[in-house]
């Protein structure tokens, strides 16, 4: 097989010619450190952990953003690298956990597995979706518990009860309620429904230690990586090579009420990826949420920066729906919603 494998690289060379950047990153990863390489789209960023792969001895993992990407990979890397996604190498994990429990979660869920009350101004069902998004953040966070150190995480900004000591009772009582339902999903012989990203967290705190397995890890596209996946990574004593770009797409204010969707700076742009996203609507995966936004670049729409922004975009790219919430919480602000992004 190893014989075979040569000759099938041999005759990609022929087809393909690494650049002198490309060689550079090749003998920079023979050294067997750590190496993050910056590479914009199109730039040849898995031609470029392919050539690396085939110069580097024993095991290796490349990581994939999604199924396609990793299916498309195994055609492309040598026999002895291994091509999976993070949450396939925690499925299998943690599959005797998670047997029939993974779905999307709606606050019917929260309400009726938890045992949740009205609390000063909020009913049960504002309860509810604050549990909901708070699970959700936590899952997607390198923390180990849900504690009260969320106080001030993003998905109280809005909450607000009479005064300062009924709005600390809500955070208090929503943090409590999200790590008693999480505290419940993990112990043994749960049949509480969990979502996709709960049992990678399942993953990330049992410590895996890829190393045991792998020599060394490749993993593409990582500024799309949550600090989960990072913590998994940074903590694998192999050695490990990142791949990826700088760049979010967003839209940005061109005047006269005219915005272009467009590919933004992460550094340069700190407002970006501040804003979770309301889920009332149903989220569609992030793999969709991607293609959706590409679809419109470079397309141009009214803008407005009170009630038609980079939100409104943000919204429909994830959710579908083209809407904006202005002045308070999702049950009482004003919700304003348009259809322009389904018509461009």
């Amino acid at each position: 097989m190893d014989a075979i494998d040569s000759l099938l690289f041999k005759e990609s060379c022929t087809i393909y010619q690494l650049t002198d950047e490309q060689k550079q990153c090749v003998e920079a990863a023979r050294v067997g450190k750590d190496l993050k390489i910056k590479a914009f789209a199109g730039s040849g960023k898995t031609s470029t952990l392919v050539a690396i792969s085939r110069e580097l001895s024993g095991k290796g993992l490349y990581l994939a953003y999604n199924k396609a990407i990793q299916i498309d990979a195994a055609r492309k890397f040598p026999l002895h690298v291994d091509c999976k996604t993070a949450h396939s190498i925690a499925y299998r994990a943690t599959a005797y956990q998670i047997k029939d429990r993974v779905r999307t979660l709606s606050i019917f869920d929260i309400l009726r597995y938890m045992d949740i009350k009205r609390i000063c101004c909020y009913e049960e069902n504002d309860i509810a979706f604050l549990v909901l998004k708070l699970l959700r953040v936590f899952v997607n966070s390198d923390r180990n518990k849900i504690d009260h150190q969320f106080r001030l995480s993003r998905v109280f900004e809005e909450v607000a009860g009479n005064n300062g000591e009924e709005t600390r009772a809500i955070i208090n009582y929503v943090i409590d309620r999200a790590a008693e339902y999480w505290q419940a999903c993990i112990e043994r012989g749960s049949t509480l429904p969990i979502e996709h990203d709960f049992y990678l967290k399942m993953y990330q705190l049992s410590n895996p230690d890829l190393s045991s397995v792998y020599d060394f890890i490749l993993f593409d596209e990582c500024q799309d990586a949550n600090p989960v996946l990072l913590d998994i990574l940074l903590k694998q004593k192999c050695q490990k090579i990142y791949v990826g770009d700088d760049k979010v797409i967003g839209i940005t204010n061109k005047g006269s009420n005219n915005g272009v969707v467009e590919k933004h700076n992460i550094n340069a742009d700190p407002v970006i990826g501040k804003y979770g996203i309301d889920p009332k609507y149903g989220m569609y995966d992030l793999e969709t949420t991607a293609q959706r936004a590409e679809s419109k670049m470079g397309k141009s729409s009214y803008y407005d920066l009170w009630f038609h922004n980079c939100h409104n975009f943000t919204n429909w790219c994830r959710t579908g729906v083209d809407y904006n919430i202005f002045g308070g919480k999702a049950d009482q602000g004003f919700i304003f919603k348009y259809k322009t992004w389904d018509n461009i």
